[in-house]
């Protein structure tokens, strides 16, 4: 049985319309190939490497050993061209082989220099001998006993600085209440001062006037430590108006100064 071929029995002009790829529409669900990140347009690249190098610079130092034996009349090839054919064929070591052939040895660390010796000057106080001697001049010291306390200086034009140190108060007592004193207190002052330091002890105090007047001045004798041998050293405190007024360290000695009393 023969195959039979079929054709169309359609007249071609009727697909002109269809033929021309001017009014072609490729549609809003056509999408277009996209090119990937990477991916080569054209030709393959010539391909690169230390072999095809090797090669060639093998191929060229053939060259020009044959170059060379023709121009010279020579028939073996010269040793540096054999040295540098054997270097070009033979494989280069590992990077890391390389790497570690470069390096030169590490210097030995260097050796620390001990510091230069300095001479220190001795320490003012530090000598033991004079450490040994201190104990003995202090013990010289307290045998000697106390220093006896320079007496008050008082303003020779101050006439109340000096009325105060006639009957044996510290002329530095309060201004204000020098003025206010009256020649009465004044002289219970003196008669306080004096018979404390004949009749009082140490560890007392002495009170006078023992009945006074409101508007007069109270006076109490304190002794304080501290005194040299034959002297007392004392400070007064004055009342008035209601004001208590301290006045600084006085020390009587010699006459009318009798030794301390303990009770």
């Amino acid at each position: 049985m023969t195959a039979r071929a079929w054709h169309s029995t359609a007249d071609a002009r009727d697909y002109d319309d269809f033929d021309s790829g001017d009014d072609f529409d490729a549609g809003d669900d056509y999408v277009a190939p996209e090119l990937l990140a990477g991916e080569r347009i054209g030709a393959p690249l010539p391909r690169t490497g230390r072999k095809r190098l090797m090669r060639r610079s093998a191929v060229l130092a053939l060259a020009l050993s044959g170059g060379w034996a023709y121009w010279n009349d020579h028939v073996g090839v010269p040793a540096w061209l054999s040295a540098a054919i054997s270097a070009a064929l033979s494989p280069s070591p590992p990077a890391v082989e390389r790497k570690v052939a470069e390096q030169a040895p590490a210097p030995p660390p260097e050796l620390v220099k001990p510091l230069p010796m300095v001479e220190v000057a001795a320490t003012p106080g530090a000598d033991p001998a004079a450490a040994a001697t201190a104990p003995a001049a202090a013990d010289a010291a307290e045998a000697a006993g106390p220093e006896p306390l320079p007496p008050p200086q008082a303003d020779k034009a101050d006439p109340y600085a000096n009325r105060a140190a006639a009957v044996g108060l510290h002329p530095d007592l309060s201004r204000v209440l020098l003025e206010r004193m009256t020649p009465g207190d004044y002289k219970n002052a003196g008669i306080a001062i004096k018979t404390a330091l004949a009749e009082t002890a140490d560890s007392g105090v002495y009170v006078w006037p023992r009945e006074r007047k409101p508007d007069a001045a109270l006076f109490e004798v304190h002794f304080v430590a501290g005194a040299p041998s034959g002297c007392r050293r004392y400070v007064v405190a004055v009342t008035m108006d209601r004001w208590l007024t301290t006045a600084l360290p006085v020390e009587k000695c010699g006459k009318g100064v009798k030794a301390a009393v303990v009770e």
